[in-house]
């Protein structure tokens, strides 16, 4: 899946990989602003997409034609993972050479395409809770996105069931940096809300472009969650897992998810 989410950049150069046209009710037509690649002035940049003429897992390259000009362009849109340095942009600004491909113009995305995406999510969840089915394994790598069209789809049932009232569940269930507290106190009874938070992972994980709970083992996740969400209290605890026995958690207090947000982690 697009993680994204998203903040995004995108290199204006002449495409040189073929690709297969897409149909002409798919092309989308996009007015951004922009900047110049050579001046860094504001710009205003309206072009068409017509196909992916490439991807990878640093980004997806599309083919596009330059409204204004009717030039061909290709447009490289790439994942600012804050745990990576990505000096693609950087280095691009300063080469001017007849021999390399130019950077038109680039701008960035800031998110605006994370409330569609959520929207979707939770709509293919409300249908699978509806008919009494918990997916067990929201994360990015199972939500498919078509890139022209922006349409979602949730896949990789693997992990599903239907859950039933009294059954008893495995715990151990759900990708670690998406896995719901109630998972990891143990619980062998829990419901289609465990999804719920996996979604919320997902957003946190598009606003923010790295995983809003990195946790290295189990303990370690809960950690995590714990310094953004505040100690959990005796009562929660016990909703969560009746059985659990080990209430001996430092007090922190909820961080401010605007201060997380602005939080900007070392490469």
């Amino acid at each position: 899946m697009e993680q994204q989410p998203e903040k995004t950049i995108h290199l204006g150069v002449k495409p040189s990989i073929p690709g297969s046209p897409l149909p002409t009710h798919h092309l989308r037509h996009v007015i951004v602003a922009a900047k110049d690649g050579r001046t860094g002035q504001d710009m205003q940049l309206h072009y068409t997409h017509e196909k992916v003429i490439g991807n990878g897992s640093f980004g997806v390259v599309y083919q596009a034609k330059l409204m204004h000009t009717g030039e061909l362009a290709a447009i490289k849109k790439v994942l600012q993972d804050k745990r990576f340095k990505n000096r693609e942009l950087e280095m691009m600004r300063m080469m001017h050479h007849p021999n390399v491909c130019a950077l038109r113009a680039y701008f960035y995305n800031q998110g605006e395409k994370v409330k569609i995406y959520m929207y979707q999510l939770y709509r293919a969840l409300a249908y699978c809770h509806s008919i009494g089915i918990c997916h067990r394994d929201i994360k990015p790598q199972n939500l498919l996105l078509e890139p022209i069209s922006g349409v979602l789809k949730l896949c990789d049932f693997g992990s599903a069931k239907i859950l039933n009232s009294g059954d008893s569940n495995v715990s151990y269930i759900c990708s670690r940096y998406y896995r719901a507290p109630e998972l990891i106190f143990g619980a062998a009874e829990y419901s289609v809300k465990i999804d719920i938070w996996s979604a919320g992972c997902v957003m946190g994980e598009l606003l923010l472009g790295q995983p809003l709970f990195p946790g290295e083992s189990g303990i370690d996740q809960l950690v995590e969650i714990i310094k953004v969400l505040g100690t959990p209290s005796r009562e929660q605890i016990e909703l969560m897992n009746p059985d659990y026995d080990d209430h001996k958690f430092p007090l922190i207090k909820p961080h401010p998810f605007a201060k997380i947000k602005n939080t900007t982690r070392s490469d």
